[in-house]
């Protein structure tokens, strides 16, 4: 063939692989942090660790970094979120009390694979600032394709279980945090505390019109903090989890509905929340719990 030609599908294929070959087990992002980081407790919020993390994982994309372009094959041509979990630690949480954050204070997003499924990532996260670890969490992701969910196979699914391997024998790949089981509101179980109305913004969804994840879970912790009285009581939140059950575009109405928890092997100061659509084809398109920790506990 003419040496003009473009090169085949099979060529790019490889020096896809070849490129991610070469990636390192863990993926850092320096952070300077902006005084809207900082909430009225001196803390950084629970939304800027959401931020920063998401940074990281979009940053990951464009760099060699350990895996969200292995989700990337075979047809795939998105990754999307399903899960998101983030826990603040204690030392995180007491530092704010003791020693309060300042602008421009550098802090660092780390990831790494933290578990290999079938059509699915799970990354471990930290944020940390000097040696201090601040939160660590994990996001699960998958890739979609125009058949739907897009499995790991072949080489991609060998590098990332040579990845996952790395990272679990790095200290700093080292995490306790976990996923909670998030299921649908049962009345027998739970008590409504109010809900939250909204429209979808264009500020909040992204190029194809959806609603972005940060987005989404900003729209959780808000309408927790604008409506539940204890949260006065509290210093922010110490857990947050969501995971995703359908999409939402832009304009479409929804209905933000806070419960608390009543199951007795929770403290009381866990809060569920769930994000329906209230228009058209209606429904749960998220399910989010948050966990608060007392003041007079730090």
């Amino acid at each position: 063939c003419s040496i003009f030609s473009p090169p085949s599908a099979t060529v790019f294929f490889f020096l896809f692989i070849a490129t991610l070959d070469r990636m390192s087990h863990i993926f850092s992002f320096r952070i300077r942090s902006i005084c809207r980081d900082i909430d009225q407790s001196a803390r950084f919020s629970i939304h800027s660790y959401l931020k920063w993390l998401e940074e990281c994982r979009m940053l990951e994309m464009s760099k060699t970094g350990p895996g969200i372009r292995l989700l990337l094959g075979d047809g795939a041509f998105n990754v999307f979120v399903v899960s998101q979990t983030v826990e603040v630690s204690r030392a995180g949480a007491a530092r704010g009390k003791t020693w309060p954050f300042r602008p421009a204070e550098e802090v660092v997003a780390r990831q790494w694979i933290h578990r290999v499924g079938n059509t699915s990532l799970t990354f471990g996260n930290s944020v940390s600032t000097g040696d201090t670890v601040l939160c660590t969490g994990l996001v699960t992701c998958v890739g979609i394709g125009k058949s739907g969910l897009v499995p790991l196979q072949g080489e991609r699914l060998e590098l990332a279980k040579r990845l996952r391997k790395s990272a679990s024998e790095d200290p700093l790949c080292h995490i306790s945090v976990t996923h909670p089981e998030l299921t649908e509101p049962q009345s027998s179980k739970t008590t409504s505390i109010g809900a939250f109305q909204a429209n979808i913004r264009p500020s909040e969804c992204n190029l194809s019109q959806h609603m972005d994840h940060g987005a989404t879970a900003k729209l959780c912790i808000d309408a927790l903090q604008l409506n539940v009285k204890e949260y006065e009581k509290y210093c922010p939140i110490q857990k947050f989890s969501i995971r995703y059950k359908k999409e939402l575009r832009q304009n479409d109405p929804v209905s933000v509905d806070l419960y608390r928890m009543d199951d007795t092997n929770l403290s009381p100061n866990v809060f569920g929340i769930s994000v329906r659509k209230t228009s058209g084809n209606g429904g749960i398109t998220a399910l989010a719990r948050a966990e608060m920790i007392s003041e007079s506990k730090l």
